[in-house]
């Protein structure tokens, strides 16, 4: 611990993008760097970067121009400079939510550093598509000095996957629910804004386990019954796929794709209906802030998270994973019933309060100090 007694606590990142796991670290600095030290070691740049607490100090690797040529030298160089800013900055605890959980374990039992391991998503998931990086985590995560989950049923999963002594300690999402209002209130100019046809909008990567094929097809079907338009605010890999399948199913003029937003509440809170097709998740960030808005909301029920931000048939409408159909009838349901539509959103307000960032973040508190001793 530092003279005054308060913890110094480093969080490495691979970047500082638009990225959710990104975003939750330099909320946590910011909500924290009152109380204690918190430095975030980042290996590259990014938009957040704007975003931190003065008081937070944010590191860079120094790059060389040779090693700037090559993405693996760049790789090796940034891990040891995350090496060598421990070595300096002799943090209490070692803390990440990304894939730098891995050299954090191996520095921090290198110089004797205690480590914090924070999940946010399933370990089935990994062990499914990245079976080499699953084993790693495994065989890493069982050196942390404490593990966190970022929702029940991640911790509940990941107990169990990896086979861990006890199960990881539930801390949610830290959520801002003072600057995403604020945020929310700027201006933003779109063709569809202030027009009558009822407006539907889905936040997040366009990768596949996001679900947004099902979207288009579920808004598809709802405008047989009322006529609706889309709104998808981010960038990915999909997005041509998506773009091409809008056009195939007729719904080219009635879906816009945005490009990744910095401040995608803007638009939400413009809209009449935030909807979550995610096929997977850890907990949704932006289905957290769609409940601060007082957004109505339509999601999936998928793992993990959303029956914990959601009460179904309260503060929102929960559909089966991938059911085109029933998505599809939850959507019309609320354009149609704006009452309703009005109740379920000022519910949703009020369970995502039990979200807030002060909460969460005296959460980690107390885990960083915990483990510090």
């Amino acid at each position: 611990m530092r003279k005054d007694g308060t913890v110094s606590v480093l969080m490495s990142l691979p970047n500082l993008g638009l990225g959710g796991e990104q975003r939750q670290t330099v909320n946590m600095a910011n909500a924290l760097c009152g109380k204690m030290r918190c430095v975030i070691f980042s290996l590259g740049g990014g938009e957040l970067e704007r975003e931190a607490d003065g008081r937070v100090a944010i590191l860079f690797p120094c790059y060389p121009a040779f090693v700037k040529r090559s993405r693996f030298l760049s790789f090796v160089w940034g891990l040891f400079a995350l090496a060598r800013a421990v070595r300096k900055e002799k943090p209490d605890v070692l803390y990440s939510r990304h894939w730098t959980k891995i050299p954090n374990i191996i520095i921090g039992k290198i110089f004797g550093i205690k480590t914090v391991w924070s999940d946010g998503s399933g370990a089935n998931f990994l062990k499914d598509k990245k079976p080499l990086l699953f084993f790693a985590h495994r065989f890493a995560i069982s050196y942390a000095d404490l593990v966190t989950a970022n929702s029940k049923g991640v911790a509940d999963e990941n107990r169990d996957v990896y086979k861990l002594r006890r199960a990881p300690e539930v801390v949610y999402n830290l959520m801002d629910t003072g600057a995403i209002e604020r945020k929310s209130g700027e201006q933003v100019n779109h063709k569809w804004l202030g027009e009558q046809t009822p407006l539907v909008i889905s936040v997040c990567r366009l990768v596949r386990r996001k679900g947004l094929r099902t979207l288009l097809d579920a808004v598809k079907i709802a405008n047989e019954k009322t006529p609706v338009r889309l709104l998808i605010a981010g960038d990915g890999e999909l997005k041509e796929k998506l773009i091409s399948h809008a056009e195939k199913i007729g719904m080219a003029d009635k879906t816009d794709f945005l490009s990744q937003e910095e401040n995608p509440h803007r638009f939400t809170a413009k809209c009449d209906l935030f909807v979550c097709p995610s096929e997977r998740e850890g907990l949704s960030n932006s289905l957290l802030e769609a409940a601060a808005l007082g957004m109505p909301i339509v999601s999936t029920n998928h793992p993990f998270g959303a029956d914990e931000i959601i009460e179904d048939g309260e503060s929102g409408i929960l559909v089966p994973v991938n059911n085109t159909q029933k998505m599809a009838e939850a959507i019309v349901k609320l354009i149609e019933n704006r009452p309703l539509a009005k109740l379920m959103g000022e519910a949703a307000r009020k369970h995502a309060a039990n979200f807030n960032i002060e909460k969460m973040a005296e959460r980690f508190k107390t885990i960083f100090e915990r483990v510090a001793r």
